[in-house]
């Protein structure tokens, strides 16, 4: 048994570290945690669903006490239609109804073909208040129907009438067929009192009959007139709703809410957090232990992590970031017989690497400066030998007249282009950008001299300190030789103009403009638009006499 808990009986560092973890950690945490998280879960589950069955037991009260209210209204009128239509006697039926019961307190009939019928025992509410609200309520959509049979289409809604809430419920004949109807009761608020005073209820917790608005209808637990307990956030809808808020008075709590009697009146619950505070804390006590034993085990296993893994790694992690720090240095990882077998074949490993890593790098530079040697070498070369094309082409052009000496003379300035950018950009350390207004300046004193007539005159313009890199002042050198060399095509020309000025500091301006009239499709199009793509140029709207006309970035 002493062989089979000793951590040196596994020659690996994953053997060690995932046998202290099974025999001692992870058992008894996981155990003390879960436990304790089970029993969390359930307490807190057992008082959202006590919270929630006691506002689903006042909503379903409140229902049924609606419901019976609408029976109550629609068995009044149906006994008013079955006796004669007589005024008189639908008033008496409606003030013996109301005497009858105890809290309705208005009652208003309206039938098509016969007079409005109203009868009240209260004094502030008046047969043209009742027709009122019927013509108000009969625009607006009905609800549906809850449970059982449509008795008919209805509305529910509570109304203040001179300060005094009542709960009203307005119904229409449901069936098309028979004798049409309307008919509108109001009841006292207080009637609602029965339903809530049903089953217990928690001193801590509230409840109340709520229209939209965070209008209190009936409450207990509450004064009815004080709102400090109402949420900020209100929240009606047909499902339960559940939710954490400040109320009024700037106290957190527990609310609840569902609607009894669409569209406004729901029924909504206040609960205190004593006793989910209460389950937290019981939860905290009940890990408490087990998290104590874990940071006793926890200093005991670092020790033993410390003398048996830790040690060794650090020394190999110290080689690793000296390696980071100096590439070149040569700090190896410490190497120790009584190192667990894979840490030391990691060491090892990395001492190897090291030593690969040095040779190859050594290897590598000679190779980077065998081979920028040779770069430069070429470059030389490709530049010198443009340079004897060009003073061939040179030769080569002054030795013909016409038109010959114009094609020599274009792809001398051709050529050009790629020499000059060779030789301004070529350095001993590589390529560097090319200075555009001295490569264009060159330029346009090769083309003055060569492609020039004695009466023509070449205008240049330019601005900025601006550079390219190679690949793309070639592109722009091209472009200028083509357009100027268009531009002294043209028809009684007089002078050629050539202007690159920056236009902001991130593009530059390029225009070639004669002051003859430019020959046709020169220069080419296609030629023109490639240049274009490769110098990321944008064409801009020519005016007469231009040749090229471009934008593009620095």
């Amino acid at each position: 048994m002493t062989r089979l808990f000793s951590l040196s009986s596994f020659r690996s560092v994953r053997g060690r570290l995932l046998a202290l973890m099974a025999f001692i950690v992870i058992p008894l945490a996981a155990l003390s945690i879960v436990l304790a998280s089970v029993n969390y879960q359930t307490v807190v589950k057992a008082i959202e669903l006590s919270q929630v069955q006691t506002l689903s037991n006042f909503a379903v009260r409140s229902r049924i006490w609606f419901r019976g209210s609408l029976r109550t209204l629609v068995a009044t009128v149906l006994g008013v239609q079955a006796g004669p239509d007589n005024p008189d006697l639908c008033e008496t039926i409606l003030r013996d109804t109301l005497a009858g019961l105890q809290g309705f307190q208005a009652i208003s009939i309206m039938r098509p073909g016969n007079p409005d019928c109203h009868a009240s025992v209260v004094q502030n509410v008046t047969a043209g208040e009742l027709s009122d609200l019927a013509m108000q309520q009969k625009t607006l959509p009905y609800v549906q129907q809850w449970i059982g049979t449509s008795l008919a289409l209805t509305r529910y809604d509570a109304v203040r009438i001179r300060g005094v809430f009542h709960l009203m419920i307005f119904a229409k004949s449901a069936d098309p067929l028979g004798r049409r109807w309307e008919a509108i009761l109001l009841t006292d608020a207080a009637l609602l009192d029965q339903a809530f005073e049903v089953g217990s209820v928690d001193g801590t917790t509230a409840i109340a009959l709520m229209n939209r608005g965070k209008k209190v209808v009936v409450s207990r637990n509450v004064d009815e007139h004080d709102i400090a307990w109402l949420p900020k956030e209100e929240r009606a809808a047909a499902a339960i709703s559940r939710w954490e808020d400040i109320s009024a008075d700037g106290t957190p709590h527990v609310f609840a809410s569902q609607i009894v009697a669409e569209p406004d009146l729901y029924v909504l619950t206040r609960s205190d957090k004593a006793a989910l505070n209460a389950a937290l804390i019981q939860f905290l006590i009940l890990s408490f232990t087990p998290l104590l034993t874990l940071a006793v085990l926890f200093v005991t296993y670092a020790q033993v992590i410390q003398s048996n893994v830790v040690g060794w790694i650090a020394g190999i992690e110290r080689a690793a970031r000296s390696r980071q720090l100096d590439p070149e240095g040569t700090v190896l990882a410490p190497l120790d017989p009584a190192m667990p077998h894979d840490i030391r074949s990691v060491a090892e490993a990395f001492n190897a690497m090291v030593e690969a890593a040095r040779k190859r790098e050594f290897d590598l530079r000679g190779l980077v400066a065998s081979n920028q040697f040779l770069v430069r070498e070429l470059h030389h070369r490709v530049k010198n030998s443009l340079q004897v094309i060009q003073s061939y082409l040179a030769l080569s052009r002054r030795q013909h007249t016409g038109t010959d000496s114009i094609h020599l003379a274009e792809t001398e300035a051709k050529v050009q282009v790629l020499s000059t950018a060779y030789r301004l950009g070529l350095t001993d350390g590589g390529m560097r950008l090319v200075p555009v207004r001295e490569f264009a300046e060159e330029l346009i004193g090769t083309l003055s001299s060569s492609m020039r007539q004695p009466m023509q005159l070449i205008k240049a313009e330019m601005t900025g300190e601006a550079a390219l890199i190679v690949d793309r002042i070639i592109p722009f050198g091209l472009a200028l030789v083509e357009s100027v060399g268009a531009a002294l095509a043209a028809d009684t020309l007089a002078s050629v103009s050539v202007h690159v000025n920056p236009v902001n500091d991130d593009e530059l301006f390029f225009l070639v403009t004669t002051s003859g009239k430019p020959p046709v499709n020169i220069p080419p199009a296609k030629i023109m638009a490639g240049l274009a793509a490769q110098l990321g140029a944008t064409q801009n709207d020519r005016a007469s006499g231009d040749i090229l006309r471009w934008t593009f970035k620095k």
